[in-house]
């Protein structure tokens, strides 16, 4: 929630972008009494080999010569690209 809201920040006050509202998360309700077993937290991660697939499919996403992006565009994707593989590595 954080990154995002500084990312709105920055649109805001930055670039002077005022079509971007505070982002809220609405609030969860917890359920007293059920805990997740262990293969339900493992298939909530991924496999080894969805994981190959998703950070091959990030590389061919930035792949500046192939996707004929200009300096601007191949800039956006890769922010999106680290983004992207921070957050599964972080388990975000």
């Amino acid at each position: 929630m954080a990154s995002i809201n500084a990312c709105q920040r920055h649109f805001c006050d930055i670039e002077q972008i005022t079509s971007f509202p505070r982002f809220r998360l609405p609030s969860l309700k917890i359920e007293g009494g059920s805990t997740k077993s262990g293969e339900e937290v493992q298939r909530m991660t991924f496999t080894h080999d969805e994981w190959k697939s998703f950070y091959t499919s990030m590389r061919s996403y930035v792949a500046k010569v192939k996707n004929r992006l200009t300096d601007k565009e191949a800039f956006e994707r890769e922010l999106v690209r680290h983004w992207c593989l921070f957050a599964a590595n972080s388990g975000l």
